[in-house]
């Protein structure tokens, strides 16, 4: 069979990851594939030597004959959207619509990341309701890949909804392999090591007032458990941030970027993987290796006539002086109650600790307890949810069951 995956996005490199993970294991087991991705992901597919084609940036019709000399030449079987939300929306990019999917006489379907049926089509973003994302559907499509953990493990779902075991060859880290990463990075044996991670999308925010003010109190928050902390621990922040930390927190080293294989090597030398992002994918995983992962939100909402908690958590009263606050599972997009279907009752999420971000003692005491927690247990509490993580389909299973899928795009006319 011949696949071909669309990553639309500019910037989010979590869904370029989780579509070349999942085409990594096609090719393992003799399946073909075939990368359409934007110029920004050029290195990052050739690193992983998968056959690409580029999108062009503002040129619909270039990109619609583009879609039909892959449809001549490569004739996908399935054609896979990294993340249909951000196919709708690439109209600007790129000039393409749904409908000029129906140039692929394959079967079209896409990665559904977070389950989007079951979270009622609205988005909470930025505290707005996304109005316009009501009007996505997924029923036209032939099939939805949900990988999991970020999706619940056994919740219910559509007939062509195929749940599946994200990055499933990952193993649990050995005590070896955590000493060699320290020693690699010349940790200290006494020293407590937090990574943090930071995204292009994340440092490139909505320019709306209540917006740079939640960046602002959020980064302030974090701040201040870093002043707190013992001296002996130390904070490796990779990727962008919107401002440079303080001349005078000697503790924390930012690093613009790392090769992925230094990167793993870092999260492998961690002892607190800290992470305001629920479905980052560098969170996930570093918690499938057996990294203690510590999750900052927010469900403190404030409006005029409104201030309270959806968490029913304790008052803060320092949170009364800012002019808005909005909830968020996705900092700063907000995403709390989209993701909350995912989230509840889910043991993966159970398997990280989470805490509110600007309860700052209680996040100071939760970083804290999970860094002292022995390599025995932390792995302990990962194998628990690997028992049952491992009771769902693996790629291979699930690629034989999409050849069943019932094939339901509307084809339409792209002239």
């Amino acid at each position: 069979m011949k696949y071909l995956f669309i990553v639309t996005s500019y910037w989010a490199f979590g869904e370029l990851q989780i579509a070349v993970d999942f085409a990594s294991k096609l090719r393992t087991i003799g399946h073909k594939v075939l990368f359409l991705i934007p110029p920004s992901h050029e290195n990052k597919v050739k690193e992983k030597n998968m056959p690409y084609r580029i999108l062009i940036p503002n040129a619909r019709a270039l990109n619609k004959l583009l879609f039909y000399d892959i449809e001549e030449s490569f004739k996908p079987d399935f054609v896979v959207l990294s993340d249909f939300l951000n196919y709708a929306f690439c109209e600007k990019h790129y000039g393409l619509l749904e409908e000029d999917l129906s140039i692929f006489s394959g079967r079209i379907g896409a990665f559904d990341l977070y389950n989007f049926a079951l979270a009622g089509r609205k988005i909470d973003t930025y505290g707005f309701r996304a109005k316009e994302i009501s009007k996505l559907s997924v029923d036209n499509y032939d099939f939805l890949l949900q990988p999991c953990p970020v999706n619940q493990l056994f919740q219910d779902k559509g007939p062509n909804c195929f749940r599946y075991r994200i990055f499933e060859g990952i193993p649990a880290r050995t005590e070896d392999e955590y000493q060699k990463a320290r020693t690699s990075f010349h940790i200290d044996a006494s020293e407590k090591i937090i990574v943090m991670t930071g995204a292009v999308w994340q440092s490139s925010f909505k320019p709306y007032k209540q917006v740079k003010e939640m960046v602002a109190a959020v980064d302030d928050r974090i701040i201040k458990v870093i002043r707190s902390l013992p001296k002996n621990y130390k904070v490796y922040w990779v990727g962008p941030r919107f401002q440079e930390f303080p001349k005078e927190l000697t503790q924390v080293r930012h690093v613009k970027g790392l090769p992925p294989a230094q990167f793993e090597m870092l999260v492998d030398s961690a002892d607190v993987f800290v992470s305001a992002n629920y479905i980052s994918t560098s969170m996930v995983r570093a918690a499938l290796r057996g990294v203690p992962v510590v999750l900052l939100g927010n469900s403190y909402l404030k409006r005029p006539g409104e201030f309270r908690s959806l968490a029913h958590g304790r008052e803060i009263g320092e949170l009364k002086q800012m002019d808005t606050l909005y909830p968020f599972r996705m900092f700063p997009v907000g995403w709390y109650s989209f993701l909350e279907p995912a989230v509840r009752k889910n043991p993966f999420y159970e398997l990280a600790k989470c805490v509110e971000v600007f309860d700052v003692p209680k996040v100071l005491e939760t970083v804290k307890s999970v860094a002292s927690q022995s390599f025995e247990q932390s792995n302990s509490n990962l194998c628990k949810y690997r028992d049952e993580w491992m009771e769902l389909p693996s790629v291979e299973e699930t690629v034989s069951a999409m050849a069943t899928a019932k094939r339901t795009f509307e084809r339409r006319d792209t002239k």
